[in-house]
């Protein structure tokens, strides 16, 4: 028990030296099972070329058999997949993943879990388990989600709130941050193998495999100010290959040193449903869906591209454009616009073909498109 004490101070630390000890233990019996549970992420990196990765996709499905809904998962593909978004160098570096398979569990990069040995699965559990069980410092709620199949548009609201009002301590050296993903799973992709009679697995099913990153794939910053909760909205406009019936987001809010030595997960939260059966947009519909719109025309592009999108008022934007490495593709825009619909050249002055996110910030609220340079 020390040790979860350590990790989360509770209220019982915080008042101890104001209330008599009888108010103090009626506090914790009424106040104990509103408590909700934290929730592991567990990030596994690899790819159908890695020929040792299956055996540490089936640990980890034997870890979150083990867990239940104690576990978030993100699967990252990386280099030559046909399933990589992003080769995630960055994100690689920060968790300290050097061999594949490998994973992390809440970006923890002090657990030093290296590599996902068949005969380790214990060691992960024990690792998810631990942070599975306390109640986290702060708790990320997805309030809405939806899907319109016209513009086949994803979008939705998160909103981060701390235990206790006030009680979310931050210093010089530390942040907030969010991240926010679209998963896809039954995805039928050919896997390499080893040490099987076969080489490859042809008919091989890929689960929580990130498609989409609404912002950073480190995260996006916040502050919680005077309020006693944040919202965020991200929007996600779904390419031609993603399948709607397939996919859900999975969001998770944590803290990090400033100068990205460490990081830690505080708690996920993931739909239990396919971005398919979403409510409808315009209805109960995501705050970025109704006041924002984004696209670029034509898509895919050789030579350049128009970014366009719609204001609903007058705003302060920024627009990026990254790389699959996560970096900027080039010089961000940010400035004041009215109402209605705005556009931006995006010329490739050289870069490489492939895939460029463009993402659209407006306050608290980012929309991200896809843009594809042959």
């Amino acid at each position: 028990m020390l040790h979860l004490l350590e990790r989360y101070p509770c209220p019982a630390q915080r008042f101890s030296r104001l209330w008599p000890l009888p108010a103090l233990l009626l506090l914790l019996a009424t106040t104990a099972f509103a408590q909700p549970a934290g929730r592991a992420v567990i990030e596994e990196f690899g790819g159908t070329w890695c020929g040792n990765c299956p055996y540490g996709t089936w640990l980890l499905d034997s870890i979150s058999a083990r867990l239940g809904t104690g576990v978030v998962r993100l699967s990252w593909h990386q280099g030559d997949d046909p399933l990589a978004i992003r080769a995630e160098d960055t994100l690689e570096e920060m968790v300290g993943a050097s061999s594949f398979p490998t994973a992390s569990v809440d970006r923890n990069r002090a657990r030093n879990l290296t590599s996902l040995d068949w005969d380790e699965e214990q060691i992960w559990y024990v690792a998810a388990r631990e942070d599975a069980l306390p109640p986290p410092p702060a708790v990320l709620a997805i309030e809405r989600r939806t899907f319109d199949p016209a513009t086949r548009t994803a979008a939705i609201d998160l909103r981060v709130s701390p235990m206790i009002p006030g009680q979310l301590p931050i210093t010089d050296s530390t942040e907030y941050f969010t991240v926010a993903v679209l998963t896809e799973d039954s995805i039928v992709a050919s896997q390499r193998i080893y040490n099987q009679p076969f080489t490859y697995i042809t008919d091989f099913v890929h689960n929580d495999v990130v498609r989409m990153v609404g912002g950073s794939v480190l995260g996006d910053t916040f502050t919680l100010g005077d309020g006693p909760a944040i919202a965020r909205s991200y929007s996600f406009s779904l390419p031609a290959s993603i399948n709607p019936a397939h996919v859900r987001a999975k969001a998770f809010v944590g803290i990090r040193a400033r100068d990205g030595s460490w990081a830690r997960v505080l708690h996920a939260s993931e739909t239990p449903d396919d971005a398919a059966n979403w409510g409808p947009a315009g209805t109960e519909g995501s705050i970025a869906t109704r006041s924002i719109s984004l696209r670029n025309e034509p898509n895919p592009f050789s030579g350049a591209t128009t970014i366009r999108y719609r204001l609903a008022g007058r705003s302060g934007i920024t627009l990026t454009v990254y790389d699959r490495l996560g970096r900027e593709a080039a010089p961000t825009v940010r400035r004041t616009e009215d109402a209605g619909e705005h556009d931006i050249t995006f010329s490739r002055n050289g870069l490489p073909a492939g895939i460029y996110f463009c993402a659209l910030r407006i306050g608290e609220t980012v929309v991200v498109t896809n843009m594809v340079a042959e």
